[in-house]
């Protein structure tokens, strides 16, 4: 049987330009298994008409997965001799000898992918004979009796879609006659991959089009493993997903960046990217490109394109890698590490309470606020004297833009905005980027007064402080340790509960608010369940967690009650933020 997953591998090395892919001439047998390398011309064909089984999953790619590989069949277009090549991983596929009829076990997302590729690069082409060579790709020129013969044929959820938005002459050219609410999510993912790969194309020359399709049908491989039943490829296909570690994306931006690099650089860069592994965790790895990119290229930071692919041409990697990792990524991973192990400053006053401002960053968004915080580092320093009213600044407003609700767009932009306002030398006080809207606070203390606030996803950290600021710190949420408890149940059968919230309109409209949530132990919790003021008051006044004893002191829990509580939790939550209510 062929070693699988050393073919794997060697594609995917292969695909970085770190090993030399040996084309295999034969297929290499086995009783039932037989493996190829194709290139997606082969693919396409007519060898095989690819079906999808029932269960397979919906198609899934969004708008990175599809950037990211045009984005790299584009930059393999532009290398010379063995480089000029791209493989796009492996196929499993199941098909009866002599049939052309064959189940496409592994490789959905790519051949639809590819698929949507294909058929923009036809609609575009203005050569007759070159838009029926790519529409032969997609489609079999010899029409059935049951309409076009297409290579390959969606879930039958999404066929008539697919084809009347992609297959067919000229779809890709069509607006759709739905909505996109009206449309499934796979649906919708089509016909976006649709509009991005278009959008991408239109701003190339026809030259250009032209040279990306002999490119992807001539060039581009994949290794097709074909066995002659679908349930052997599916026991292969889950015995590899039971045993083997998946690919990260820091793995994949690691071999990318590397095969950019003239080939004198890549054993040291590769040294010094694992130096990085060893501070770092691999979301850590990949997400500190992004945040490379913010800092140094801050007009591309909300680019669709790979990270890779704009570091590879900001920092010219393909003339040299080792100054960007020795100079740039290296003491940025330093930095990053710092922050993630509270480690900024030697004061030990300054320390601790920057400490304290980023466990409270990290709690509510762990990346989002990382540029900002490096830039700090960079340019101003861990002892610069403003260092601990900065961090506190930056705490504030990001966690009162996480309960206000704000797009994350939105947010993301006005901390590159905050970048600027470091560089120029600006005190903090004086930094309008770091100041609180009166629209987004008024936002903020709507959500924290509403009746929906113990739903939200931030609720728990919310909790969490509020314990902090009377005293003590509860932990974080976690299950059998740390639980929310609604103290109006959310569904009160009876009792004394039923003479304050008189109808179901009542609970809903106290049940989740901030004044009625508190935290306990999740024994307390059941045991308590939905008993009466009077006994549930009894176990929060014994409770360990500083906030049930807090709300143990009122005498009856009636709106009232939950509506004071609200209020003062609110303004015992925004004093730490020095901000009155």
């Amino acid at each position: 049987m062929v070693d699988r997953s050393t073919d794997v591998a060697r594609g995917f090395l292969a695909r970085a330009g770190l090993v030399r892919r040996s084309v295999v001439q034969e297929p290499v047998e086995a009783e039932y298994l037989v493996s190829h390398v194709l290139s997606i011309g082969d693919v396409f064909s007519g060898a095989y008409r690819f079906r999808l089984t029932c269960f397979q999953r919906a198609y899934a790619w969004r708008a990175p997965q599809v950037a990211r590989l045009l984005s790299n069949l584009r930059e393999a277009t532009q290398k010379d001799g063995l480089k000029r090549r791209y493989c796009l991983g492996r196929l499993m596929l199941a098909q009866e000898d002599g049939q052309i009829e064959t189940e496409l076990v592994d490789g959905h997302q790519r051949l639809m992918t590819l698929t949507i590729l294909l058929a923009v690069l036809r609609d575009l082409e203005t050569d007759p004979d070159r838009s029926d060579w790519l529409h032969g790709l997609i489609a079999d020129p010899r029409t059935g009796a049951g309409g076009p013969n297409y290579r390959l044929r969606a879930q039958a959820t999404i066929s008539a879609m697919f084809e009347t938005a992609v297959q067919r002459r000229g779809a890709t050219e069509t607006e759709l006659e739905l909505q996109a609410e009206e449309l499934s999510e796979p649906e919708r993912n089509i016909f976006e991959n649709r509009e991005y790969i278009r959008s991408e194309l239109l701003g190339m020359s026809q030259q250009a089009c032209a040279e990306l399709a002999d490119f992807l049908v001539r060039q581009c491989h994949v290794i097709a493993v074909v066995v002659d039943n679908q349930d052997d490829a599916w026991s292969m296909i889950s015995t590899e997903q039971e045993t083997r570690l998946e690919f990260t994306d820091a793995d994949q931006a690691k071999a990318i960046l590397l095969s950019e690099m003239p080939e004198h650089d890549r054993v040291r860069c590769g040294r010094a990217w694992e130096g990085c592994e060893a501070l770092l965790s691999a979301t850590d790895m990949h997400k500190l490109l992004g945040h490379v990119r913010a800092l140094y290229w801050r007009g591309r930071s909300h680019s669709s394109t790979p990270v890779e692919a704009d570091i590879a041409h900001k920092f010219s990697l393909g003339e040299g890698g080792f100054p960007f990792m020795t100079e740039t990524y290296v003491p940025l991973a330093e930095r990053l590490s710092d922050l993630r192990r509270c480690a900024i400053g030697y004061d030990p006053l300054v320390r601790d309470a920057v400490a304290t401002s980023i466990a409270y960053l990290t709690w509510i968004d762990p990346h989002v606020w990382v540029p900002a915080a490096l830039q700090w580092l960079r340019l101003r320093g861990a002892e610069a004297p403003e260092t601990v009213f900065y961090f506190r600044r930056l705490e504030r407003l990001i966690w009162i833009n996480k309960i206000a609700g704000v797009d994350i767009g939105v947010q993301e932009t006005r901390y590159l905005a905050l970048l600027d306002e470091i560089d120029s030398g600006q005190r903090v006080s004086e930094m309008t980027r770091l100041a609180i809207d009166q629209t987004v606070l008024s936002s903020a203390l709507t959500n924290l007064r509403g009746p929906g606030f113990a739903g939200k996803d931030h609720a728990g950290h919310v909790l969490r402080r509020l314990s902090i600021a009377l005293g003590k710190d509860s932990g974080p949420i976690v299950r059998d340790k740390v639980t929310k408890e609604h103290i109006l149940p959310r569904n009160p059968k009876g009792g004394l509960w039923r003479k304050q919230f008189r109808t179901e309109a009542d609970v809903k409209a106290y049940a989740q608010r901030l004044g009625n949530i508190t935290l306990l132990s999740s024994a307390h919790n059941q045991e308590v369940g939905i008993k009466d003021w009077p006994q549930k008051r009894l176990v929060l006044a014994s409770s360990s967690f500083v906030l049930s004893r807090d709300a143990a002191r009122a005498d009856e829990w009636t709106p009232r009650t939950i509506a004071d509580r609200t209020e003062h939790l609110i303004a015992l939550l925004f004093k730490q933020w020095d901000i009155e209510v």
